[in-house]
């Protein structure tokens, strides 16, 4: 039987949903070990150049801070939204995706939606495809663990509310036992810790939670289990 491939996308978005529009993702295409077999970043040039909507962007700064510079050093580049849905059907047949998967499933899937119909591009894909919320994920097997509430108790990875945080950046944190990891928040850095966190998920070897979707993952990992 052949083996799965993982499709794990990232977006930044201007608006909440549901017109949350994307202007910059990135996703990694790995296996079940994390093993990258492709990456890409595009900014997407119908929205980032569009000032009325960059206004609501929550990281706007960060065209001037990181978009701009890596622009010109050509790390990353302006792509017309239909373009990169082409690409991202190509993709898909060409290493035999699987599966999508995004740490806040609901959130960057909605976005894709948004701002494919903003945009005139209609429905991303044809044919059914498994879905994979990593955030919930990542709460079933990594973040209801005793370990992991130490953890949270040690470092003050604890909300006002008394529940332990389950971002990616301190799912990222403690995987890899860096206390002072900070999220870079662009899409395909984070695309890139969520490869790990979902190869870590899976070396859990439990129930892997495949189109759930569940609506607040976070409640999930204040039990322990």
């Amino acid at each position: 039987m052949r083996a799965k491939n993982y499709f794990v996308m990232d977006t930044e978005t201007v608006g909440l949903q549901p017109r949350n529009y994307v202007y910059d993702l990135g996703y990694t295409i790995c296996n079940k070990k994390g093993e990258i077999l492709k990456e890409r970043n595009f900014l997407v040039r119908d929205v980032i150049t569009n000032p009325d909507l960059m206004m609501r962007a929550f990281y706007a700064k960060k065209v001037f801070s990181f978009y701009l510079p890596a622009l010109d050093l050509q790390t990353v580049r302006l792509t017309d939204w239909r373009d990169i849905i082409a690409t991202i059907r190509h993709d898909v047949l060409a290493y035999n995706i699987d599966c999508i998967t995004a740490y806040n499933a609901r959130f960057d899937i909605g976005a894709i939606k948004a701002t494919s119909n903003l945009l005139g591009t209609g429905k991303v894909l044809k044919n059914k495809i498994d879905l994979l919320c990593i955030w919930q994920f990542a709460c079933q097997t990594i973040l209801n663990t005793r370990g992991y509430h130490l953890a949270a108790e040690k470092f003050g990875w604890i909300s006002d509310a008394g529940n332990v945080r389950t971002t990616a950046e301190h799912t990222y944190k403690y995987i890899t036992g860096n206390a002072d990891f900070i999220e870079g928040h662009t899409a395909l850095s984070d695309a890139l810790i969520e490869t790990e966190i979902l190869a870590h998920c899976f070396r859990q070897h439990k129930k892997i939670p495949y189109n759930e979707l569940a609506y607040m993952p976070w409640q999930i990992a204040q039990e322990i289990q």
